[in-house]
């Protein structure tokens, strides 16, 4: 009787323990009790991203290890809060083709949803009015990480050739088609405006 009263009283006993460093550790429900006694150690987790620590990795420990805690075995234990790494928040590149390519930076840049860096390239197209976006890149639908740079391509137009003629007023056109053709080459599809 008097073996049993002791081990009871050694069993409710405080004892103090420091944390140990988990730091860097690979953390999954399986594993954790190979690293904090879950005797002594009653663990809480925060999933976070990070786009530098592979997923599953832990990234910061309350309390800091070597901290020293009372604690009571199986009764009054230490509480670790650790933050794991889910690894980079990837996101898809949303289609911006045809939105007016201001409108299509607001989206981007949208912090909730993409948080992207944006950079523009002006692009001819005969295809788009002015202002409107031709592609992205990465293009829409690839996986990214949040907070990536994008590229939006905006058209500026079609690729226009302007020439500059001499003035020709009060010429009939076959006179000024004569004088134009000693200074140009003219394909087929000239066109004259009076």
């Amino acid at each position: 009787v008097l073996d049993m009263e002791l081990k009871s009283e050694n069993a409710n006993a405080a004892e103090t323990v420091k944390v140990p460093n988990v730091i860097g550790e690979n953390y999954s429900q399986d594993s954790i009790g190979d690293l904090l006694d879950p005797a002594i150690y009653k663990v809480e987790i925060n999933m976070v991203y990070d786009a530098e620590m592979p997923e599953g990795t832990i990234i910061k420990q309350e309390p800091a290890a070597e901290s020293a805690r009372k604690v009571v075995r199986n009764k009054t234990k230490c509480t670790v809060t650790l933050t794991v790494s889910r690894g980079a928040n990837l996101v898809s590149v949303p289609d911006l083709v045809n939105y007016n390519y201001t409108s299509a930076r607001v989206l981007a840049e949208n912090q909730e949803k993409f948080n992207f860096t944006v950079e523009f390239k002006e692009v001819k197209s005969e295809a788009y009015k002015f202002g409107l976006v031709v592609k992205t890149e990465p293009a829409a639908g690839e996986q990214v990480r949040y907070g990536s740079t994008i590229i939006i391509y905006y058209s500026i137009g079609p690729d226009y050739q302007y020439v500059i003629v001499d003035d020709y007023t009060g010429k009939t056109p076959a006179q000024a088609s004569t004088l134009i053709a000693g200074d140009l080459v003219i394909d087929e599809d000239t066109t004259y405006e009076y």
